[in-house]
């Protein structure tokens, strides 16, 4: 069925990038253990040891942004969460005037594709 092919689609997803974030990180250390002799405070050595390091460390924030861009789901319940921490906010002008987000919740919900809650009146 088209749920599993999606499925199946994401997770080859999230290994190809696991693979591509992590592969020079292991082939670098793997290069350092073998060649002893080499001077490794030369600064071509520290800058590639830094930017190695943060390809590998950006796979944690690569993850989302897939499941982001692949799962149905994921958008609906991410908006729900972020519409529920912006109906409880409410803010003030210099000149007293106040603020809902009632138009941000609308926005998110068009962004979204769902239909946000109204918000209790008080």
């Amino acid at each position: 069925p088209k749920c599993m092919r999606n499925a199946s689609v994401t997770a080859r997803l999230v290994i190809v990038c696991f693979t591509f974030c992590w592969l020079p990180y292991v082939a670098r250390r793997v290069y350092i253990m073998t060649e002893c002799h080499l001077n490794l405070k030369v600064p071509l050595f520290v800058y590639l040891d830094v930017g190695v390091m943060a390809i590998a460390l950006s796979n944690c924030a690569w993850n989302p942004i897939i499941y982001l861009t692949r799962s149905v789901t994921y958008r609906e319940e991410l908006a729900k969460m972020i519409l529920s921490k912006f109906r409880q906010k409410v803010s003030i002008n210099s000149k007293g005037a106040v603020y809902s987000s009632e138009r941000i919740q609308r926005k998110l919900s068009t962004i979204a594709g769902i239909t946000a809650e109204p918000r209790p009146k008080l």
